[in-house]
Protein backbone atom coordinates (compact mmCIF):
# COMPACT_ATOMS: atom_id res chain seq x y z
CA UNK A 1 0.00 0.00 0.00
CA UNK A 2 2.96 2.24 -0.06
CA UNK A 3 2.17 5.52 -2.38
CA UNK A 4 5.04 8.08 -3.49
CA UNK A 5 3.21 10.96 -4.21
CA UNK A 6 3.38 14.95 -5.14
CA UNK A 7 6.76 15.33 -4.67
CA UNK A 8 9.44 17.92 -5.38
CA UNK A 9 13.13 16.30 -5.42
CA UNK A 10 16.32 18.27 -7.13
CA UNK A 11 19.52 18.60 -6.81
CA UNK A 12 20.24 15.43 -5.58
CA UNK A 13 24.65 14.94 -5.42
CA UNK A 14 26.29 12.37 -4.29
CA UNK A 15 29.97 11.72 -3.29
CA UNK A 16 31.10 8.34 -3.80
CA UNK A 17 27.50 6.52 -3.37
CA UNK A 18 23.18 7.34 -4.10
CA UNK A 19 22.95 10.50 -6.28
CA UNK A 20 19.37 9.03 -6.81
CA UNK A 21 15.79 11.53 -6.41
CA UNK A 22 13.48 7.88 -5.61
CA UNK A 23 15.33 4.91 -4.78
CA UNK A 24 13.25 1.51 -4.45
CA UNK A 25 15.98 -0.31 -2.49
CA UNK A 26 15.92 -4.24 -1.77
CA UNK A 27 13.02 -5.70 -2.90
CA UNK A 28 10.58 -2.75 -2.59
CA UNK A 29 7.31 -4.13 -3.60
CA UNK A 30 4.07 -2.78 -4.49
CA UNK A 31 4.81 0.97 -3.98
CA UNK A 32 3.31 3.05 -6.62
CA UNK A 33 5.05 5.90 -7.84
CA UNK A 34 3.77 9.05 -9.31
CA UNK A 35 2.74 12.47 -10.01
CA UNK A 36 6.62 13.90 -8.75
CA UNK A 37 8.42 16.22 -10.33
CA UNK A 38 12.01 14.97 -9.86
CA UNK A 39 15.53 16.39 -11.47
CA UNK A 40 19.06 17.30 -11.30
CA UNK A 41 20.83 14.17 -9.99
CA UNK A 42 24.17 12.94 -10.94
CA UNK A 43 23.77 9.69 -11.02
CA UNK A 44 19.76 8.17 -12.02
CA UNK A 45 16.69 10.41 -11.32
CA UNK A 46 15.18 6.97 -10.84
CA UNK A 47 17.05 3.86 -9.46
CA UNK A 48 15.11 0.50 -8.56
CA UNK A 49 17.83 -1.98 -6.78
CA UNK A 50 15.40 -5.24 -7.05
CA UNK A 51 11.98 -5.59 -6.48
CA UNK A 52 8.51 -6.44 -7.40
CA UNK A 53 5.81 -5.13 -9.39
CA UNK A 54 6.22 -1.61 -8.54
CA UNK A 55 4.28 1.20 -10.88
CA UNK A 56 6.18 4.44 -11.65
CA UNK A 57 3.19 6.29 -13.68
CA UNK A 58 2.36 10.29 -14.21
CA UNK A 59 6.18 11.60 -13.26
CA UNK A 60 8.59 13.92 -14.62
CA UNK A 61 11.84 12.60 -14.54
CA UNK A 62 14.78 15.12 -15.61
CA UNK A 63 17.99 15.79 -16.18
CA UNK A 64 20.36 13.06 -14.91
CA UNK A 65 23.91 12.47 -14.74
CA UNK A 66 24.41 8.83 -15.66
CA UNK A 67 20.74 8.08 -17.19
CA UNK A 68 17.55 8.90 -16.41
CA UNK A 69 16.03 5.28 -14.91
CA UNK A 70 18.23 2.44 -14.20
CA UNK A 71 17.01 -0.80 -13.14
CA UNK A 72 20.15 -2.44 -11.54
CA UNK A 73 19.05 -5.87 -10.01
CA UNK A 74 16.81 -7.46 -12.10
CA UNK A 75 15.06 -10.99 -10.91
CA UNK A 76 13.02 -13.19 -13.25
CA UNK A 77 9.58 -11.30 -12.37
CA UNK A 78 8.19 -7.78 -13.70
CA UNK A 79 10.07 -5.55 -11.52
CA UNK A 80 8.60 -1.97 -12.88
CA UNK A 81 6.22 -0.68 -15.21
CA UNK A 82 6.39 2.42 -16.54
CA UNK A 83 3.17 4.58 -17.67
CA UNK A 84 2.68 7.89 -18.95
CA UNK A 85 5.63 9.73 -17.96
CA UNK A 86 8.32 12.24 -19.07
CA UNK A 87 11.54 11.69 -19.10
CA UNK A 88 13.77 14.55 -20.26
CA UNK A 89 17.70 14.51 -20.94
CA UNK A 90 20.63 15.99 -22.22
CA UNK A 91 22.44 13.46 -24.87
CA UNK A 92 22.14 11.29 -21.44
CA UNK A 93 20.35 7.71 -22.00
CA UNK A 94 16.97 7.25 -20.86
CA UNK A 95 17.08 3.79 -19.39
CA UNK A 96 20.72 1.94 -18.38
CA UNK A 97 20.46 -1.95 -17.63
CA UNK A 98 21.88 -3.21 -14.25
CA UNK A 99 24.92 -5.48 -13.50
CA UNK A 100 23.08 -8.24 -13.80
CA UNK A 101 20.18 -8.45 -16.85
CA UNK A 102 20.24 -7.10 -20.50
CA UNK A 103 17.29 -5.57 -21.63
CA UNK A 104 16.15 -8.56 -23.96
CA UNK A 105 15.66 -10.09 -21.04
CA UNK A 106 12.45 -8.08 -20.42
CA UNK A 107 12.43 -7.64 -16.62
CA UNK A 108 10.54 -4.74 -16.85
CA UNK A 109 7.70 -2.86 -18.63
CA UNK A 110 7.64 0.59 -20.37
CA UNK A 111 5.01 2.24 -22.62
CA UNK A 112 2.82 5.40 -22.86
CA UNK A 113 5.64 7.75 -22.28
CA UNK A 114 6.97 11.09 -23.06
CA UNK A 115 11.38 11.20 -24.31
CA UNK A 116 12.96 14.56 -24.98
CA UNK A 117 15.94 14.77 -25.47
CA UNK A 118 16.73 18.72 -25.12
CA UNK A 119 20.19 18.35 -27.28
CA UNK A 120 18.06 17.31 -30.04
CA UNK A 121 19.96 14.30 -30.81
CA UNK A 122 18.04 11.01 -31.24
CA UNK A 123 17.04 9.22 -27.77
CA UNK A 124 18.92 6.46 -26.96
CA UNK A 125 19.64 3.54 -24.26
CA UNK A 126 22.29 1.83 -22.32
CA UNK A 127 22.60 -1.73 -22.65
CA UNK A 128 24.84 -3.85 -20.25
CA UNK A 129 28.55 -3.46 -20.81
CA UNK A 130 27.92 -0.21 -21.95
CA UNK A 131 26.22 -1.04 -25.58
CA UNK A 132 23.99 1.65 -27.44
CA UNK A 133 20.26 0.71 -28.07
CA UNK A 134 18.55 3.20 -30.41
CA UNK A 135 14.67 3.65 -30.34
CA UNK A 136 14.39 1.60 -33.23
CA UNK A 137 15.97 -1.18 -31.34
CA UNK A 138 14.03 0.12 -28.11
CA UNK A 139 10.84 -1.03 -30.00
CA UNK A 140 12.30 -3.91 -31.02
CA UNK A 141 12.56 -5.21 -27.86
CA UNK A 142 8.93 -4.47 -27.00
CA UNK A 143 9.72 -1.35 -24.87
CA UNK A 144 7.67 1.49 -25.35
CA UNK A 145 5.99 0.83 -28.43
CA UNK A 146 3.27 3.37 -27.70
CA UNK A 147 5.36 6.20 -26.39
CA UNK A 148 6.27 9.53 -28.14
CA UNK A 149 9.09 11.70 -28.60
CA UNK A 150 8.35 14.73 -28.38
CA UNK A 151 9.13 18.14 -26.51
CA UNK A 152 6.44 18.15 -24.19
CA UNK A 153 5.74 22.15 -24.08
CA UNK A 154 7.49 22.82 -20.42
CA UNK A 155 6.86 26.59 -19.84
CA UNK A 156 10.76 27.23 -19.46
CA UNK A 157 13.00 24.10 -18.70
CA UNK A 158 16.32 25.97 -18.49
CA UNK A 159 15.12 27.46 -15.44
CA UNK A 160 13.53 24.68 -14.48
CA UNK A 161 9.88 25.65 -14.63
CA UNK A 162 8.21 21.87 -15.40
CA UNK A 163 4.40 23.15 -15.64
CA UNK A 164 3.55 21.90 -19.12
CA UNK A 165 1.84 24.84 -21.91
CA UNK A 166 -1.45 24.55 -23.20
CA UNK A 167 -1.06 21.74 -25.91
CA UNK A 168 1.27 20.06 -24.82
CA UNK A 169 1.90 16.57 -26.82
CA UNK A 170 2.41 14.78 -23.37
CA UNK A 171 -1.67 15.23 -22.98
CA UNK A 172 -2.15 12.92 -25.79
CA UNK A 173 -0.40 9.96 -24.09
CA UNK A 174 -2.90 10.50 -21.15
CA UNK A 175 -0.15 12.57 -19.02
CA UNK A 176 -1.41 14.65 -16.18
CA UNK A 177 0.24 17.19 -15.24
CA UNK A 178 1.20 17.39 -11.79
CA UNK A 179 0.29 19.38 -9.63
CA UNK A 180 2.75 22.04 -7.93
CA UNK A 181 0.27 24.24 -5.83
CA UNK A 182 0.67 21.89 -2.63
CA UNK A 183 4.25 20.79 -2.92
CA UNK A 184 6.57 21.67 0.40
CA UNK A 185 4.77 20.70 3.75
CA UNK A 186 1.51 18.01 3.29
CA UNK A 187 -1.66 20.05 2.94
CA UNK A 188 -2.53 18.02 5.88
CA UNK A 189 -0.42 19.47 8.34
CA UNK A 190 -1.40 23.20 8.89
CA UNK A 191 0.16 26.08 10.98
CA UNK A 192 -2.06 26.74 14.21
CA UNK A 193 -2.30 29.50 16.37
CA UNK A 194 -4.50 30.24 19.15
CA UNK A 195 -4.77 31.15 22.97
CA UNK A 196 -6.17 28.70 25.24
CA UNK A 197 -6.80 28.60 28.99
CA UNK A 198 -5.74 25.82 31.29
CA UNK A 199 -5.39 25.93 35.34
CA UNK A 200 -6.76 29.70 35.23
CA UNK A 201 -3.80 30.86 33.37
CA UNK A 202 -2.94 31.88 29.59
CA UNK A 203 -0.45 29.42 27.83
CA UNK A 204 0.16 29.58 24.13
CA UNK A 205 -0.93 26.92 21.96
CA UNK A 206 0.93 27.41 18.34
CA UNK A 207 3.54 26.40 16.00
CA UNK A 208 3.57 23.70 14.05
CA UNK A 209 1.01 21.23 14.78
CA UNK A 210 0.19 18.16 12.82
CA UNK A 211 -3.66 18.08 11.55
CA UNK A 212 -3.71 14.88 12.31
CA UNK A 213 -3.24 15.98 16.24
CA UNK A 214 -4.95 18.88 15.96
CA UNK A 215 -8.32 17.81 14.65
CA UNK A 216 -8.47 14.07 15.69
CA UNK A 217 -9.39 13.11 19.12
CA UNK A 218 -7.39 10.32 20.88
CA UNK A 219 -8.81 10.47 24.37
CA UNK A 220 -7.17 10.66 27.35
CA UNK A 221 -4.07 8.74 26.52
CA UNK A 222 -0.48 10.43 26.41
CA UNK A 223 1.24 10.84 23.32
CA UNK A 224 4.04 12.69 22.48
CA UNK A 225 3.62 15.49 19.61
CA UNK A 226 6.23 18.65 18.77
CA UNK A 227 4.84 22.03 18.29
CA UNK A 228 8.23 21.52 16.66
CA UNK A 229 11.06 19.51 15.90
CA UNK A 230 13.16 20.77 18.86
CA UNK A 231 10.10 20.60 21.17
CA UNK A 232 8.59 17.42 22.11
CA UNK A 233 5.23 17.44 24.16
CA UNK A 234 3.64 15.53 26.83
CA UNK A 235 0.08 15.26 25.96
CA UNK A 236 -1.43 16.04 29.23
CA UNK A 237 -5.74 16.20 27.42
CA UNK A 238 -8.21 17.52 24.73
CA UNK A 239 -9.22 20.91 25.37
CA UNK A 240 -12.15 21.98 23.37
CA UNK A 241 -11.07 25.20 21.24
CA UNK A 242 -12.44 27.50 18.20
CA UNK A 243 -9.37 27.85 16.41
CA UNK A 244 -8.44 27.29 12.08
CA UNK A 245 -5.75 26.02 10.46
CA UNK A 246 -4.69 28.20 7.16
CA UNK A 247 -7.12 25.29 5.30
CA UNK A 248 -9.87 26.57 7.30
CA UNK A 249 -10.48 23.13 9.48
CA UNK A 250 -11.62 23.81 12.90
CA UNK A 251 -10.88 21.10 16.06
CA UNK A 252 -9.94 20.42 19.28
CA UNK A 253 -5.99 21.39 20.31
CA UNK A 254 -3.84 19.64 22.18
CA UNK A 255 -2.87 20.97 25.77
CA UNK A 256 0.67 19.63 26.89
CA UNK A 257 3.71 20.67 28.26
CA UNK A 258 7.16 21.20 26.89
CA UNK A 259 9.56 18.53 27.81
CA UNK A 260 13.16 19.27 29.24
Amino acid sequence: GTVIRGNLIHDVRSAYYGGWCIYPDEGSSHIIIEDNICYDADRHIFHQHYGRENIVRNNIFAFAGDAVATYSRADTHNGITFLRNIFVTDNKPFFSAGYSHSFCDRRFQSDLNCFFDVSGKPPYFRDRDNRRISLKEWHTLGYDTHSIVADPGFRNWKKRDFRLKSGSPAIRIGFRPPSTSDIGRDPEHAAISCTCSVNNKKKRAGGYFPALFVLQRYGQASRPISTSPLKPLRVLHLRPIKCKTRKGLSGEVLIGQTLA
